[in-house]
């Protein structure tokens, strides 16, 4: 991986983190030069569409220990022509100096930084988090999920690519209220999801005990894309069971992401231990915190 990667992704899961409805994420994404036509790639491109005009912010990361000057600005001025953005913003870890700042702002390029907070100034904020885990198996029952077709087509006939050409799940499924195509593994992560919601608002979940669930789908609740099209899951059932642990976790690291004027977000990594079969095995969890009074 090449240096500076791992900083575009990261910034790329927190914008996609603040994203709403229909707002689209990519890292790195590859545009078309407006003089060319060749791609430019750029590290992170966000798009939407307001009415019937379509929307491109560019963001273009640096992690450099040196604050950034004002020939980098220059340069994504010139990017945001060549790839016909409405917005480009420049985000560094280490920061800006003055001329840069300036240029930026004469020209409309926003600047953002991802800087380290001190862990002991945040006592009164949060000092940690009890985290329930769950140990799941899935177990499949009654065979494998039949798929017949709603219209006049032998049920035979029908063929489903469960695996896509790198042999790993594909998105074959669909369901009413969710707009694009999932595989199994997200299908069984949605109805757990979902069983350990409510099982756990209704108390049927304890510590250390297994609870067992079944999920049946009624004819009009589960599809599959097939080569005939979409077609209705006549019966489908699965089983598994949830077991809860409590583990203690304690703030690792807290970082800001930030405009010029305010705070945008805070992301917080939380670390701690889970036994599980006599085993410690680590934990690491992190969370984005949007700050509400940021003017986007």
């Amino acid at each position: 991986m090449r240096k500076g990667r791992q900083f575009e992704q990261l910034i790329a899961r927190i914008e996609s983190s603040l994203a709403g409805k229909n707002i689209f994420v990519k890292t790195p994404a590859y545009l078309p030069d407006i003089d060319t036509n060749e791609p430019r790639e750029v590290d992170v491109a966000i798009t939407s569409k307001i009415g019937s005009t379509n929307i491109l912010v560019v963001l273009e990361c640096r992690d450099h220990s040196r604050v950034q000057n004002a020939i980098w600005i220059e340069q994504l001025i010139q990017k945001q022509r060549s790839v016909g953005a409405n917005k480009l913003i420049a985000v560094s870890r280490s920061g800006f100096n003055k001329k840069a700042l300036k240029k930026a702002e004469i020209h409309g390029i926003e600047t953002r930084t991802y800087q380290s907070v001190n862990v002991d100034e945040l006592e009164d904020w949060v000092t940690g988090i009890d985290l329930i885990i769950s140990d799941c198996r899935y177990v499949s029952l009654g065979g494998n999920i039949k798929c017949h077709a709603n219209v006049g087509t032998d049920p035979n006939e029908i063929n489903i690519n469960w695996h896509n050409e790198n042999g790993l799940p594909a998105p074959v499924f669909q369901m009413p209220k969710i707009t694009r195509p999932f595989n199994i593994l997200s299908l069984f992560s949605l109805l757990y999801y979902e069983t350990f919601n409510r099982s756990y608002l209704d108390g049927d979940l304890t510590k250390g005990k297994e609870l067992w669930v079944e999920k049946v789908f009624a004819p009009d609740q589960l599809y599959c894309i097939s080569d005939h099209g979409m077609v209705a899951v006549e019966y489908a059932k699965i089983g598994f069971f949830i077991t809860l642990f409590d583990v203690d976790m304690t703030i690792d690291t807290v970082n800001d992401y930030a405009g010029k004027d305010s705070n945008i977000a805070r992301l917080v990594s939380w670390k701690g231990d889970i036994s599980l079969d006599s085993k410690a095995i680590p934990i690491e969890v992190q969370a984005t915190y949007s700050n509400p009074d940021h003017d986007s």
